[in-house]
């Protein structure tokens, strides 16, 4: 493993695409291509404590997480791996790209960027989460007030067991919230209403950049120019002379 790169696996179209505008796109959370991914944490605090669901303070937990919005681009600190090619390398037909964290160091700094290193260990994430329901049942709305910032990241970090291989960085982008006449407008997690939301107010917090992918879900701009520093091609991987120049050409106009 060598972990001075992170590696990004994607499909030739995409890398044509990252190379064309310089980023990478960080989706929101509540709209990743796996709908588990950030839930892991809080799905597993509703099997330790089933109470919190009876007592209303669910509901209080979940709107709290909608209420901070966060943007994720995902690595894997494995170079050329069979796992990464298979599942996000369009089955070993894309690409890799070689991403170097110090080069982009200086335009991470003073930005709303956090890396996180994913963890998987089942064991440590219960003991966490079994003291935060206590500290839930204790404390209440106390608590989620003082410790939903801690609880955010235990849904970034925490991963099942099974995903343990993947060995993921995540970078996440922290929006505040945008606030009307004193009241927080908390984000909702579904597609149309939030799309239609950021329609309306394209430079809310709750969605910085206003973006949306083809599939209209909202998205950050990661942005790597001068941070790669090489692009593997997966074992399957086969062009047209077009897409060869289209490549070059992208990556020679972005200087990346």
């Amino acid at each position: 493993m060598d972990t001075n790169y992170l590696y990004h696996y994607t499909s030739s179209a995409a890398l044509v695409n990252i190379l064309n505008h310089g980023f990478l796109r960080a989706t929101q959370a509540w709209h990743l291509a796996d709908g588990s991914e950030c839930r892991h944490a809080i799905d597993t605090l509703r099997l330790i404590d089933p109470s919190l669901s009876r007592n209303g303070l669910w509901n209080s937990l979940e709107m709290a997480l909608l209420s901070m919005p966060r943007y994720v681009v995902c690595f894997s600190k494995v170079r050329n791996d069979a796992h990464q090619w298979k599942n996000y390398g369009a089955d070993g037909a894309g690409a890799c790209i070689v991403f170097d964290p110090e080069k982009a160091r200086e335009n991470l700094l003073n930005s709303s960027w956090d890396r996180f290193e994913c963890a998987y260990d089942q064991d440590g994430q219960r003991n966490r989460l079994q003291e935060l329901a206590r500290d839930l049942n204790d404390r209440g709305e106390t608590a989620i007030a003082e410790r939903m910032n801690e609880f955010w990241k235990w849904n970034i970090r925490f991963k099942r067991e099974d995903f343990v291989r993947e060995n993921e960085i995540r970078y996440v982008f922290t929006a505040q919230p945008p606030v009307e006449d004193g009241a927080v407008q908390h984000a909702d997690p579904d597609v149309s209403q939030l799309a239609a939301e950021c329609a309306k107010k394209l430079n809310s917090h709750s969605h910085p950049s206003a973006w949306f992918d083809e599939k209209y879900r909202p998205f950050e701009p990661f942005f790597i120019q001068g941070a790669i520093s090489e692009i593997i091609l997966g074992p399957r991987f086969t062009a047209t002379e077009k897409y060869w120049k289209h490549l070059s050409d992208s990556y020679a106009t972005n200087q990346i």
